[in-house]
């Protein structure tokens, strides 16, 4: 038994001597009471531990512990090396992929362009013959409104100069007229002036 073991050993057999003690002085037979102590003593030799085997368990523990720092050390150092791979590799992917998708997003924009060109020119030939057809009906119309107005302003002045002709002539008749009736007017007032000069 080495002199740390002693202590620990004397406390315990002063308290299995206090607990036989205290056994038999509340009536229990003293051959039931040893076989109480003798369990404890065994109990207690068998789940107690000394200072230097709390100092051993204490050393091994402290050195499971650096170990297990030392392993988690070196498995964040592996993951941190997987992990910068696996962005290097998730970054270069996804260069690529912009890349690809750059390119047909060009190719597609060019093929676009070009079908809006083709699409613009056949709009653009189209509204140049539909300006034709139209500039071509226009002018037919203009002609046949020339021509229609021209034959109006024919018939109008026509119909103006025989209206001015029979107005003309309406005119030289009541001309006349007037001429007649002014003269028998004169006629009859020298008449009336020389029956008056007769009168008197």
């Amino acid at each position: 038994m080495t002199a740390a073991q002693r202590p620990a050993t004397v406390g315990a057999m002063d308290f299995l001597y206090s607990l036989y003690d205290a056994l038999v002085s509340v009536n229990i037979p003293s051959d039931k009471a040893r076989a109480v102590v003798d369990a404890m003593e065994r109990e207690m030799g068998t789940t107690l531990a000394t200072k230097s085997d709390l100092d051993s368990r204490q050393l091994l523990l402290r050195h499971e512990l650096e170990s297990f720092r030392r392993e988690m050390a070196l498995e964040f150092a592996t993951s941190r090396k997987d992990l910068d791979q696996g962005l290097t590799l998730v970054r270069l992917d996804f260069e690529a992929g912009l890349a690809a998708v750059r390119k047909d997003m060009e190719a597609g924009l060019g093929a676009l362009r070009k079908d809006m060109e083709a699409g613009l020119a056949a709009v653009r030939k189209d509204m140049e013959v539909g300006l034709a057809a139209v500039r071509k009906d226009m002018e037919a119309g203009l002609g046949a409104l020339r021509k229609d107005m021209e034959s109006g302003l024919a018939t109008l002045r026509s119909d103006m100069e025989h209206g001015l002709a029979g107005l003309r002539k309406d005119m030289d008749l009541m001309r006349k007229s007037m001429t007649i009736q002014l003269g028998s007017m004169y006629v009859v007032g020298m008449g009336l002036l020389f029956a008056a000069l007769r009168l008197t």
